[in-house]
């Protein structure tokens, strides 16, 4: 009985000791697990588990991202921008702005450009217009064409529907067609049916 009670009071502290070292272990890791979450912005991140230094770090961490997110025109906290770094975003807004406007990838706010971005924007939509106008891509809006341009434009749109009825193409509108243009179509159409039936080839 004496051996009993004697090893109970040996083993005992030891027991408890080594269970306090477990639960320290578990503490370490949780703290560990819950640093990485703030660093990391997640929202397991429980701010009272962190030491000052680590609150610290966190805020500028968190901060820098938040600046990050700001100059790439993200959604972030404008609020918390000291003044240079809001410049610094400021005019990365204006360049991406400006950079819409250019290449019409984006949404482009033309009062965020100076009066020399917006006679150059300008300039780039009306060549861009004219390309369009010219080639019978995307969007032509004549009324920005000069006379000589929109006489240019014509003579071209006509000779893109005179191959597509010569080709045979589903774009060929015969109504635009000159009575030439016409004659010359139906001698074409006449000569392929010809082929068609010798051969015994198409319809």
């Amino acid at each position: 009985m004496r051996r009993v009670l004697t090893l109970l009071l040996v083993l005992g502290p030891l027991a408890t000791g080594g269970f306090a070292r477990a639960a320290n272990a578990d503490s370490s890791k949780d703290k560990v697990q819950n640093l990485r979450n703030c660093l990391e912005g997640f929202a397991e991140c429980d701010r009272s588990l962190l030491t000052s230094a680590e609150a610290k770090q966190i805020d500028e961490m968190q901060h820098q991202r938040n600046l990050w997110q700001c100059l790439r025109g993200y959604a972030c906290n404008h609020s918390v921008l000291n003044d240079v770094e809001s410049k610094e975003v400021a005019e990365a807004e204006r360049l991406r702005n400006l950079l819409a406007c250019e290449t019409t990838l984006g949404i482009c706010n033309k009062s965020l450009l100076t009066l020399s971005q917006a006679d150059q924007v300008a300039k780039l939509e009306k060549e861009l217009n004219l390309s369009h106008c010219k080639t019978g891509a995307g969007i032509c809006d004549r009324s920005l064409l000069s006379q000589s341009e929109k006489e240019e434009v014509g003579t071209l749109e006509h000779e893109r529907n005179l191959l597509a009825c010569q080709t045979g193409d589903g774009q060929c509108d015969k109504s635009l067609l000159t009575p030439s243009d016409s004659k010359q179509i139906a001698s074409a159409q006449h000569r392929l049916n010809f082929l068609a039936c010798k051969t015994g080839e198409g319809y």
